[in-house]
Formats: structure tokens, sequence, C-alpha cells
């Protein structure tokens, strides 16, 4: 399962994922948890092109939210997205 880390800023914000081999037709979905590890929602992504998925969120506080994403129900990548004060690049 592979890993990685992105920057995001407060408020409205695009989580793309890239599925393994480019895959097209799968259903992606993502569970992200909250700062504090206590609350999680799980979202099914919609399919951009080309095996990318994308779905909308809104990050209403700084921390690290962990997310883990599935493909047709099996764990294909864990994923951290860290919100911070500041320009994000």
């Amino acid at each position: 399962m592979a890993v990685s880390t992105s920057y995001y800023p407060l408020g409205g914000n695009r989580i793309v994922y890239k599925a393994q081999n480019f895959v097209t037709g799968l259903t992606v979905t993502a569970v992200i948890w909250n700062p504090d590890l206590t609350e999680n929602e799980e979202f099914t992504l919609t399919e951009l092109s080309n095996g990318l998925y994308w779905f909308p969120y809104k990050f209403v506080r700084w921390g690290i939210y962990p997310m883990v994403f599935s493909e047709n129900g099996i764990e294909s990548q864990f994923h951290t997205i860290r919100v911070r004060q500041g320009k994000v690049i």
C-alpha cells in the first residue's frame, strides 16, 4: 500500500486520486478522519478520466487528516493531508 502526504488550505478543495496503473471503471472510495481521529466520513469518488478520480471536501480546521482509498472494496493507498495556515505550495 502506497503512502503519501499533501498540503491543503482551509476551505473547499478537490481531492484527486490516481488509480493503480491508471485503471478506469473502478468504484473508488475514500475514508477520511478528522484531526482528532474521533470521526470519519466515507466518500465515493467520481471518475475524471484516464484512471483519475476525485471528490470535493471542505477542511474546517487545521491539522492532519488521515485517509484510506479503496479500489473496488480493496484498500489501495494510505494518504495524509496536512491542513495548515499560510501559503500552500
